[in-house]
């Protein structure tokens, strides 16, 4: 049988051929031999050719008009037309588009009607997933941090002054041998150590979680982050943290944390701001999560999506034996 160049239709069930020589299991097929005869030939037109599903056709830029040399150019390097595929990505597109308004309109009906004590609610309760809101995993993964980082520096501060320390208090103190004078003098630095760290990661981890909560709860309850949150944060702290010093050093401590709140909140928030990273967007984010995993589970529940089960493999086999 005479070979000719040519171009062919690709299916999934025969691959794609580019400027290849026709082989004889292509010349087996009835369809593809008359598409590719009548498309040699040039008796059929390229935008006479229907797409098929599943499938992307490969085109001449033939010309019954051209010279010899242009149809044989026009043959080596044929055009490509993945037309169904762009059809399926527009459609995709259309849908998720679709989708995503729907989701948006119930995202703003839901902050249309819902109040700050809502979000205090949510803020304070468990999730779907019986895990804790966003906002308390900050306030704890905050305060755990703060104490850990402020035991390991105080601990570290406070050894080395009780090694100063022990020095001082034991020059004129005889020791029988040298490894009983290191030993006194590690227990003592441990000891001491120990002691400092453990107040000062509880002060500091107290202050923390106090400044955290209260900022959480002001920025929850306007569902937005404002200079408001520091200054109550960081007055509240100051003026807890003067409590054993009577009510004029608390009232002292707390005006001197809302000064330090108000210099330090302003750029602190409009550096969230800028990062995206505010109440407003995260609670928007937080609901848009939320009604997509809802109207996920009410497609399955209505059948709509297929849901896979797993099983363990010991009944899998006896599924296959049987």
């Amino acid at each position: 049988m005479m070979e000719k160049w040519f171009t062919c239709i690709g299916k999934q069930e025969h691959p794609v051929c580019y400027n290849q020589r026709r082989t004889t299991a292509v010349d087996q097929q009835p369809h593809y031999q008359n598409t590719i005869e009548s498309m040699y030939s040039g008796t059929v037109q390229p935008e006479l050719l229907e797409n098929t599903t599943n499938a992307f056709i490969v085109r001449p830029r033939t010309n019954r008009n051209s010279s010899c040399l242009q149809q044989i150019k026009q043959l080596l390097i044929p055009v490509v037309y993945a037309q169904s595929r762009e059809m399926d990505t527009k459609q995709h597109a259309e849908t998720k588009q679709h989708e995503d308004d729907r989701i948006r309109s119930r995202v703003e009906e839901h902050l249309a009607q819902e109040t700050g004590w809502d979000r205090l609610k949510q803020m304070y309760s468990k999730t779907n997933w019986n895990e804790q809101s966003d906002e308390m995993k900050m306030v704890v993964e905050t305060t755990t941090w703060a104490a850990l980082v402020s035991y390991i520096g105080t601990s570290l501060i406070g050894a080395s002054n009780a090694r100063e320390t022990f020095k001082k208090r034991h020059v004129h103190t005889p020791f029988t041998t040298r490894y009983q004078a290191m030993r006194k003098i590690n227990d003592f630095a441990a000891f001491v150590s120990i002691r400092v760290g453990t107040r000062w990661a509880i002060r500091i981890g107290f202050l923390t979680a106090v400044f955290t909560v209260l900022s959480q709860t002001i920025g929850v309850y306007r569902n937005k982050n404002s200079a408001v949150d520091f200054v109550v944060g960081f007055g509240a702290a100051a003026s807890l943290y003067k409590f054993y010093m009577g009510p004029r050093a608390m009232i002292a401590g707390g005006i001197l944390g809302a000064a330090l709140g108000f210099v330090a909140g302003i750029p602190l928030t409009m550096g969230i701001k800028y990062m995206g990273d505010d109440q407003a967007t995260k609670h928007y984010a937080r609901l848009e999560k939320m009604f997509r995993e809802k109207e996920y589970f009410e497609r399955v529940s209505a059948g709509q999506v297929p849901v896979t089960v797993l099983k363990p493999a010991s009944v899998q086999i006896d599924e296959k034996k049987s």
